[in-house]
């Protein structure tokens, strides 16, 4: 905005070519900004070859920052792609049958793994591989993968263009509307546990739209600069178009949006102190009909709404500080405040959510000792989603624990089924092998748990705890860099760092580990809990020395 484009040297499109390069390794759709430095350049290069020159340097630099990347996923996938493999699933999310503009689940449930024997730090869990292979007999490459679901997509959309073309419309709506769309976890839950976040309407997404959308009219009259705010207004809006629409999207709008408010406060302050009659209607009509845009009545059709919501998010975090008796009372709430839910009339994505809830509320049921009542909870979790591993897990366990065979046996024959299922068979397989005592064969379990499933945090835990037990403290190290490079929970990783770096007289860095694992609440892993009070009774010894 301050730059002088009329005026500028080249330094300045070389400098935009990287800024560029930069948001596109967060987002690769804000390449399309890239787009805008024509217009730019059009302002100071009358002649279309020096035009032309500048759009070139920037688009050097940007393919100089991007460079890096692109290479690192062709050494990881030995495929090129620039930015992200998941263009074609992402496509499909926004163009299915079930879409409704918003982010809707698509793989039925499965949980999200990477395919058998790949490595996890390639991120491969996360395109629907592992579903097409389970669904569809197809084992895919990242960039077949991604193939693969955007002719999905391009045949739902040639099967039903006036459906595609209606979404399209909803899709700009709602990337403006003033109404939350949460992917993952509700703002308002959060301002319910912690208090308001940001001020009081004005501070909200949809003040900032209506504002910044009355603004670009003004702004489209005026210099570069100004019209490049609206261009880039613009293109992030119509980057959405061809997926979907969530919270964590728009807010590629927010830059653009706070300068274009400034403008438009700025321009009805001086239509509002002026005399001109003809200026005060200009801005109302301009107001009025951003207003019009941003406060449609329109909205995600998920589950994740109402009151249970907050609810359960609040029960959720009870259950990850080990506090059951809080979450199992906050399951409970929520359920009453969500009824008696239609399961047929529900959307996939509903279905999976409540799957979810069902979920947790089981184990919170199982960390009081009420069994029977978990096993009910989680084959409603399954009733609703028969692809949730994680539920369909835990009833294999659990059907065992009462003496229910039979059931326990159907449960393990739905598991070799579904994505992520066979590498929690050996998951339960390898943790009754160790209970036994047979640590070798346990450990070769856990290992194969983890070539079905790499992204398997428990297994990796097993495996580590299992190296730790026999005082195979190097197996142990080298497992963990590996258990951190497929995700591990941080804190899990620090606790067996810090153990370890005692137990190889490492006291410097074991403090240092120490210093960052968090003492509330505690971890709820009896093995954690008892070498994390280890490594502090051993380093307050080697203090007093």
């Amino acid at each position: 905005m301050r730059t002088d484009w009329s005026r500028t040297g080249s330094g300045p499109f070389a400098v935009y070519g990287l800024l560029v390069g930069v948001l596109a390794q967060g987002r690769a759709s804000n390449a399309l900004l890239l787009a805008l430095v024509i217009p730019l350049a059009g302002t100071r290069h009358a002649e279309s070859a020096r035009r032309l020159r500048a759009a070139a340097l920037a688009l050097t630099t940007f393919t100089v920052v991007c460079l890096p990347s692109a290479v690192a996923n062709y050494h990881a996938g030995r495929e090129p792609i620039p930015f992200t493999y998941n263009l074609g699933f992402n496509l499909y999310v926004g163009n299915n049958p079930d879409a409704d503009g918003a982010w809707v689940e698509v793989t039925r449930g499965s949980t999200p793994v990477p395919l058998e024997g790949s490595s996890p730090v390639t991120g491969g869990a996360l395109d629907g591989r592992a579903f097409l292979l389970a669904s569809q007999g197809r084992g895919l490459s990242p960039a077949e993968s991604s193939a693969r679901w955007a002719q999905m997509a391009a045949g739902f959309v040639r099967s039903a263009p006036a459906r595609a073309l209606a979404l399209a419309g909803r899709k700009l709506l709602l990337a403006w509307t003033w109404r939350e769309l949460p992917q993952i976890e509700s703002r308002k839950s959060l301002a319910r546990a912690a208090g308001p976040l940001g001020l009081p309407v004005v501070g909200t997404f949809g003040c900032l739209a209506i504002l910044g959308l009355s603004g670009a009219a003004w702004a489209a009259r005026h210099g570069a600069a100004e019209r490049w705010l609206v261009g880039y207004a613009g293109l992030i809006t119509l980057a959405l178009v061809p997926f979907f629409v969530t919270d964590r999207y728009r807010h590629h709008l927010l830059p653009a949006l706070a300068v274009l408010a400034g403008v438009a406060i700025a321009e009805i302050t001086r239509a509002a102190r002026g005399a001109e009659r003809a200026a005060r209607a200009r801005a109302a009509l301009s107001v009025g009909l951003a207003a019009g845009v941003v406060l449609v009545p329109i909205g995600s059709r998920g589950a994740r709404s109402g009151e249970w919501v907050a609810e359960s998010d609040r029960a959720i975090r009870w259950l990850e500080r080990g506090a059951y008796a809080e979450a199992a009372a906050g399951f409970a709430r929520a359920e009453s405040e969500l009824g008696e839910a239609r399961v047929q009339a529900l959307s996939t994505s509903a279905r999976v959510d409540l799957a979810a809830f069902q979920f947790r509320y089981g184990i919170a049921l199982e960390g009081l000792g009420r069994h029977a009542d978990a096993i009910t909870h989680w084959e409603r979790a399954v009733a609703l989603d028969p692809n949730d591993v994680e539920s369909l897990g835990r009833l294999c366990l659990a059907y065992e624990l009462v003496g229910r065979t039979a059931e326990a046996n159907r449960a393990r024959r739905r598991l070799q089924s579904v994505p992520g299922g066979r590498g929690r068979l050996l998951l339960d397989e390898a943790w009754s092998t160790a209970g036994r005592g047979d640590l070798a064969n346990a450990e070769r379990l856990f290992l194969e748990a983890l070539h079905a499933s790499p992204d398997l945090s428990i297994a990796w835990v097993g495996l580590i705890r299992l190296r730790v037990q026999a005082g195979r403290l190097d197996a142990a190290a080298q497992a963990l860099d590996d258990a951190r490079s497929a995700g591990l929970d941080p804190v899990t990783a620090d606790i067996f760092e810090c153990f370890l770096s005692v137990r190889r007289g490492d006291p410097a860095r074991a403090r240092r580990l120490l210093a960052r694992i968090p003492s509330d609440p505690p971890p709820p892993d009896p093995l954690l809990r008892d070498l994390l009070a280890e490594s502090r009774r051993a380093l307050a010894e080697n203090a007093g020395r």
